[in-house]
């Protein structure tokens, strides 16, 4: 007895070490302090912590691929590593962002936990799944030593879900959206037994910028200087689709992805992890179509497409990733309200079109005699017409949709049930070439011209995107945007010899030409912003800033493929060449634009613009140019123009190849 308390004061010292450290390190883990908790056993033998941090720093796991993928990390300007996710709590360690190991091996100090990862009520393995399932795969964690905690809420999501395929897609561009100039991409999750009209039914994946202002300027600054943030949420189909074709009628492309169910469950893990997470938004790279790819890359990490990007990212640009990389299975098209209601009025002929719109304006029964006049299934196809327009500009008008029926839907509706005959279904053709199969949306441009100064070697680039006379298969019709335009010209000899001159520098140029007719009243505009030449000659070259734009009226000639425009023109330039260096103008603006053929494109424009304010000198354009599509990505265009600047009249033409990449 006396010798066992002789040897309690040197079992206690002994002993005390060891168990204030197991109490010191399940307290950081209930305190959350994994980066002191991760120096607290690094070294040690006896604990599964440090073997397992033992094991991934003996296998380099913090190197893997796939881990820079689940952490987006990408390789820094002056070397080592960030993440580009901007949310502190997406993070397990205070060094995360930057430090890819470090984040490793707190993320496995984690595990041990049961504290929710704030600000979610999700113990450290639920809410990173992701890392967890992969992290176990590749270490083969002890379910003894280290327990598996419940993760119900996602359990049960996934049930509900029943994930058995991912697609990608594609609501093409909304000219009056700023956000939406150049389409949209998100991720939809296709759920087992759902198809056709049922895949309503399913979620999507959606990342977009969460947005404080509907100002167009004030959106446009912030989304290029990162100025809001983005976030991933997953909404119900169904919302998206009336959104995006009902609302702001925008054709629907679904890409179906050839992936394993094991992607499928894993991008849907990663999914999980950013939903409580966000990123700063930039409009023109880190923004929806980028972050579909990451979200891909979860476990798509071998293709690298985000690593094809050094700039800018396009949905367009995403979905020719996919395509490029053999990842997609096929390609679904919907049409928007729109193009429904154009090809449902084709079936119609002038008659019935009156009436549809009569009927529409003035209600059934007023013309109840012209109707009972026609045969049953043109009386029905009327009808519909007539209730199709109704919806329209109810949408059109209210931004709304509502399921409740108005006074005269339901008129519309009562009179076509008397009708008793079914109507055909609706078909509305798919274009024959679908959006990631169009022109690539950068270009480079070199030729020859003259002009009064001499013979001009011309060069020029283009950032994005698409304008009129770009090839028009895989993008919108009667829609154009530009970014980053610039047009040099080098005078070799002549009046001007060796002398490069600034024709122009767009920073951006945007039109939307919809034709009206008699139902549809779409107001066209324009709008150009950016540096240009005021003088003819190049040896004086002057150069102004300026923002040119105007409203206007689009109609179609007869049913072909001709546009003629007229509207009103407006610009406000400074520079140095202006009397008192502004100049103000205001006058007519005119465009016939025509389709010559599949590959041939013509268009003839004029602008005269009235000097007001200080300077009274008047500018005028008068120009025809013409493309020829020679491949996907290669056009040979043809301009002749005469134009009026500060020093007078002259005539330019000249000749050039848009090459696309």
């Amino acid at each position: 007895m006396w010798m066992i308390s002789a040897l309690l004061p040197v079992l206690l010292m002994v002993a005390a070490p060891a168990m204030t450290k197991a109490e010191g390190l399940a307290e950081l883990l209930t305190e959350g302090d994994y980066d002191a908790a991760v120096e607290e056993v690094r070294g040690e033998q006896d604990r599964y912590l440090a073997e397992l941090i033992e094991r991934a720093l003996r296998l380099r796991l913090d190197e893997d691929p796939r881990w820079h993928a689940l952490l987006h990390y990408r390789k820094g300007w002056f070397g080592g590593y960030v993440s580009e996710v901007d949310g502190e709590n997406f993070f397990t360690s205070r060094r995360g962002k930057t430090d890819p190991q470090q984040e490793l091996l707190t993320t496995l100090a984690s595990f041990f936990s049961t504290r929710p990862v704030p600000p979610s009520i999700h113990n450290p393995q639920c809410r990173f799944l992701a890392r967890y399932t992969w992290l176990d795969q590749r270490l083969g964690f002890d379910p003894e030593r280290l327990p598996e905690q419940s993760c119900d809420p996602y359990r049960v999501f996934y049930e509900a879900v029943e994930p058995i395929g991912l697609t990608v897609v594609f609501p093409s561009t909304h000219p009056n959206s700023p956000s939406s100039m150049f389409g949209h991409t998100l991720v939809r999750v296709d759920s087992r037994g759902h198809s056709g009209a049922s895949r309503m039914l399913d979620y999507t994946i959606n990342y977009a910028a969460e947005a404080d202002t509907h100002d167009g300027v004030a959106y446009a600054i912030k989304g290029l200087a990162g100025g809001f943030y983005g976030r991933f949420r997953i909404v119900p189909y169904h919302v998206k689709l009336r959104e995006y074709a009902q609302m702001e009628n925008r054709d629907i492309w679904e890409y179906r992805l050839k992936v394993s169910q094991e992607t499928v469950d894993f991008v849907l893990m990663h999914a999980w992890e950013l939903l409580g997470t966000q990123f700063d938004y930039y409009f023109f790279t880190e923004n929806c179509s980028y972050h579909v790819l990451t979200l891909l890359e979860a476990d798509l990490y071998e293709y690298d497409m985000v690593g094809e990007f050094h700039g800018w990212v396009l949905p367009t640009d995403t979905l020719r990733a996919l395509a490029r990389n053999g990842l997609v299975d096929h390609v679904d098209y919907y049409p928007s309200d729109y193009r429904a209601i154009v090809a449902r009025r084709e079936r119609l002929g002038e008659a019935e079109r009156q009436l549809a719109r009569a009927i529409y304006r003035d209600g059934p029964e007023v013309h109840a005699p012209r109707l009972a006049a026609l045969p049953v299934d043109e009386g029905a196809a009327t009808l519909d017409m007539a209730y199709d327009y109704v919806r329209y500009r109810r949408i059109e008008v209210s931004d709304v949709m509502s399921p409740e029926l108005t006074k005269r839907e339901k008129e519309l509706l009562i009179a076509r049930s008397r009708l008793r005959v079914a109507s055909p279904p609706l078909e509305v053709p798919q274009p024959g070439v679908r959006p990631d199969q169009g022109h690539d949306t950068a270009r480079f441009t070199v030729g020859l011209g003259g002009d009064g100064s001499g013979a001009f070697i011309k060069l020029g680039w283009r950032g994005v995107y698409h304008d009129w006379l770009d090839p028009a298969d895989g993008y919108a019709g009667n829609f154009a945007l530009e970014f980053g335009r610039l047009d040099l010209r080098y005078y070799p000899d002549g009046l001007a010899a060796k002398h490069l001159k600034l024709d122009r520098l767009h920073l951006i140029n945007l039109d939307n030409f919809e034709p009206v007719d008699d139902f549809f009243h779409r107001i066209s505009w324009h709008v150009t912003t950016g540096v240009e030449s005021v003088y003819n000659a190049a040896e004086k070259g002057d150069l102004s800033f300026m923002v040119r734009g105007g409203p206007g009226l689009t109609y179609r000639l007869g049913h072909g493929p001709t546009l003629a425009y007229v509207g009103l023109d407006g610009e406000f330039a400074y520079g140095g060449a202006f009397r008192g260096d502004y100049y103000f103008g205001a006058g007519p603006a005119l465009a016939l634009k025509k389709n010559l053929g599949d590959a041939w494109r013509l268009e003839v424009s004029g602008r005269y613009l009235a000097g007001l304010a200080r300077d009274p000198r008047d500018r005028a354009v008068l120009a025809a140019e013409q493309s020829l599509r020679l491949g996907t990505d290669v056009t040979l265009n043809v301009g002749l123009g005469r134009k009026r600047g500060l020093d007078g009249w002259t005539t330019e033409g000249s000749v050039w190849l848009n090459v696309y990449y």
